[in-house]
């Protein structure tokens, strides 16, 4: 098995070398390719090589270690742009080599040249490069052709098995060469329709955005600034305003919660979202967190039963919060008046779990199935018609990714809604 792996691994590290010295995945690909026509041939060079030798064909052996130094060197400078002049001068000694390989001993040896082609074409963009090299092995292949049909062996005729042996190995190369390019171009069609989709999302998401900011958030400020130019201009009194100031309070509470949303959404959107972990309390989190929104549920007269247990997560507190923080507005978003929200924490799989429990309206089935998804926002008005921004879920989605937990949703249409967020332990 040791033996095997080991195998693989040098495969995998000849495929793959140089493709380090670029960042650019088309670049890497045209490595890889290049690397997969000719490395190859060169442990099959090096028997030819012997074999030559032991029988004599000295020259034919001496244009193979031509062929295998070119062929290495290839390899080596394939990566590096700086070297194209090189590549070029290479190229033609190999164009040329062939070519006497074919003309001496009629072994085949002339249709490497149009391998020679496919690594030129994935070698260069440049037309200063590009146009001697294909130049040169087009002219060295019909040269080396008109030769072989027209003209005896300069030296001597190699079996028959050695043409067939030189053929099959020309078209081994060339199909695998050419199916593992395919292969790489599938992967980069998938990559980019996998982009396009995710770019596709990040307008959409930008578009909700500006929504909500044009209106979901001007309306409350507009209604509270109308409010107090009444009040200014005398047109109510102070205690006709008073009786206002209920329903602005509820408004203000709604426009900080979707405005602190949206902040952390756009920070995590166009600076990527950094988390800083630290050994810290699940309780003392979620405690936070309902003090911090403990006014909403008394606005709705919802009881908010906690049973949590002292667990220490390794996790950034920060995110954390917000994410319990998100869940429970949630659960009173979507709870009915007089109604309970319950907070349980538990120790599973050596992971902490927090779970937010409501009695509120549930979720339907095919939202459900959507709602962790990166599906376009669907933002629903609570039991109150309470307003929300649809980023919610969202961010708590990608904040607990980040901190290497998990977060799941069952819901019961009528009986309401059950998250459960589990987060690693500290050590």
């Amino acid at each position: 098995m040791g033996f095997k792996a080991n195998i693989r691994g040098l495969i995998k590290g000849i495929l793959y070398y140089g493709t380090k010295h670029t960042s650019d995945i088309d670049e890497q690909d045209k490595i890889k390719v290049v690397n997969f026509i000719i490395a190859p041939s060169l442990p099959i060079l090096l028997v030819l090589i012997i074999l030559n030798i032991t029988n004599a064909r000295y020259l034919l052996a001496g244009t193979n270690t031509v062929v295998f130094i070119v062929g290495t060197l290839t390899i080596l400078i394939n990566p590096f742009k700086k070297y194209d002049t090189l590549k070029l001068v290479l190229n033609i000694i190999l164009s040329i080599t062939c070519t006497v390989q074919a003309i001496s001993y009629h072994n085949g040896s002339e249709y490497f040249n149009i391998q020679n082609l496919v690594v030129i074409m994935i070698f260069f963009n440049d037309r200063k490069f590009l146009i001697p090299s294909i130049g040169t092995s087009v002219i060295c292949f019909v040269f080396a052709k008109y030769w072989v049909i027209t003209h005896p062996p300069i030296i001597e005729q190699v079996s028959t098995g050695r043409v067939a042996f030189n053929m099959t190995w020309f078209l081994a190369m060339m199909v695998f060469g050419l199916l593992y390019f395919k292969r790489n171009q599938r992967r980069i069609k998938k990559s980019l329709e996998e982009k396009n989709d995710q770019l596709s999302a990040a307008n959409n998401t930008k578009e909700k955005i500006f929504t909500i900011v044009a209106h979901d958030l001007r309306s409350p400020i507009a209604q509270l600034k109308g409010g107090l130019d009444l009040v200014n201009k005398q047109y109510i009194s102070a205690e006709e305003f008073k009786g206002m100031s209920g329903g602005f309070y509820k408004q203000i509470d709604e426009l900080q919660a979707n405005l602190d949303t949206l902040l952390n959404w756009s920070q995590s959107q166009l600076g990527g979202i950094t988390t800083k972990p630290k050994i810290c309390s699940i309780k003392a989190l979620t405690e936070e967190a309902v003090s911090l929104i403990q006014q909403v549920a008394h606005e709705k007269e919802i009881t908010i039963e906690r049973q949590l247990a002292p667990m220490m997560i390794y996790a950034d507190p920060d995110q954390i919060r917000i994410v319990i923080r998100n869940l429970i507005f949630n659960a009173i978003k979507f709870s009915n008046r007089k109604s309970s929200i319950y907070l349980l924490s538990t120790l599973e799989n050596g992971l902490a779990s927090v779970t937010i429990q409501d009695e509120g309206v549930g979720i339907e089935e095919t939202t459900l199935a959507k709602l962790l998804t990166n599906e376009p926002i669907i933002s629903s008005r609570g039991t109150e018609k309470e307003k929300g921004t649809g980023l919610g879920l969202k961010l708590c989605k990608e904040f607990i990714h980040i901190n290497q937990g998990t977060i799941d949703v069952q819901s019961e249409i009528g009986k309401g809604t059950r998250f459960t967020i589990s987060l690693p332990l500290a050590k």
